[in-house]
């Protein structure tokens, strides 16, 4: 029997034999059956969209997820380029559609990752979803059809819920440059923290009311290697 896994910091370092500090690095959902990982449809921003399979794993951001603890009850996963969470969209029964959600805690976005048996790196990610317990993210018939959206089904140890949650070897750089505000700063520290970044904060300046709070560098949508410098250039505007 599986032993559930709590800590992100585990799950990486069991699964991928990765350091601990690999925790916040952004991994791909990758399926060796299908040779595919997921990613929002046409990676698409909108709510509700669903997640299906792709191949070139790692070649976007659409397919670089983050782990969001949540405790005992599951995981969060958020996709990096949307910022929407993996949510099984209805109740715990087989054929629940996978979409994106935004992230608010709600059963439907709780999964658990499990150890891999030995000699393995692929394990069942289990829904949360009502507090069900029966229920893993799945491929439905194992079908290797590009563009297939996935579904919750119950849980049975086939290739078809066989993941690995691979490390990214660079990181989506996430947008943070915006318009004057109080907690600006805060947001995007923690937000490229987040991300597996290093923010780095410096040459505030004085501006015109109106001018950009926060340039960054590098750009939003480019990529980086994980613990990689984001500078934050701050504007004090005058009012």
């Amino acid at each position: 029997m599986h032993k559930a896994l709590y800590l992100a910091v585990a799950v990486v370092a069991l699964m991928l034999m990765a350091k601990p500090a690999a925790a916040l690095q952004q991994f791909v959902f990758f399926n060796a059956h299908t040779g595919m990982c997921l990613e929002p449809q046409n990676e698409s921003t909108a709510v509700g969209a669903p997640i299906v399979q792709q191949p070139s794993c790692s070649s976007s951001g659409a397919q670089r997820w983050i782990y969001l603890p949540g405790g005992s009850a599951g995981f969060q996963f958020q996709n990096a380029q949307t910022g929407l969470c993996l949510d099984a969209r209805g109740g715990a029964a087989n054929h629940t559609p996978v979409q994106q959600w935004p992230c608010n805690g709600i059963s439907n976005e709780k999964w658990q990752v499990f150890v891999p048996a030995k000699g393995s790196l692929d394990a069942p990610v289990q829904s949360r979803v009502a507090g069900s317990k029966g229920f893993c993210l799945d491929i439905p018939g194992g079908q290797a059809t590009v563009g297939l959206a996935m579904q919750i089904y119950g849980c049975n140890q086939t290739v078809s819920q066989l993941w690995q949650l691979t490390p990214a070897s660079s990181v989506y750089v996430p947008n943070v440059s915006n318009t004057a505000n109080s907690n600006t700063l805060t947001a995007a520290v923690s937000k490229i923290t987040l991300y597996g970044l290093m923010p780095k904060v410096n040459n505030i300046t004085p501006c015109f009311e109106g001018h950009t709070a926060i340039v960054q560098a590098p750009n939003a949508g480019s990529f980086a290697l994980p613990n990689s410098a984001v500078v934050l250039t701050v504007y004090t505007c005058a009012k």
